[in-house]
């Protein structure tokens, strides 16, 4: 009778053992997770940043080269001052936004 509850008490140790230690990982994992999520969060938000960037770049380059082809057509002083000041306009509109 004594063996049986020896046997049991071990049992039970065991068992007790078993399962805080399933519960601490459990814990970490919970933790690991939470920051995981964090990290996507953020990496999302930046990849959004990153995009609207590229679209500004892509604009700025398109703008340049738009720029760049009415310069070498211009025939006036005139024309490329008008050129130089639709330049700066854009670039002060940019800049401020």
């Amino acid at each position: 009778m004594i063996k049986l509850a020896v046997v049991c008490l071990l049992l039970a140790v065991i068992l007790a053992l078993t399962l805080y230690s399933s519960y601490k990982l459990y814990s970490q994992q919970k933790k690991e997770i939470k920051r995981l999520e964090q990290e996507l969060i953020m990496q999302k938000e930046n990849s959004a940043i990153l995009a609207r960037h590229v679209e500004k770049l892509i604009a700025i380059h398109n703008s340049e080269e738009k720029y760049s082809h009415l310069i070498k057509e211009a025939k006036t002083d005139e024309e490329l001052i008008s050129i130089v000041n639709s330049i700066v306009s854009g670039n002060n509109s940019r800049v401020s936004k």
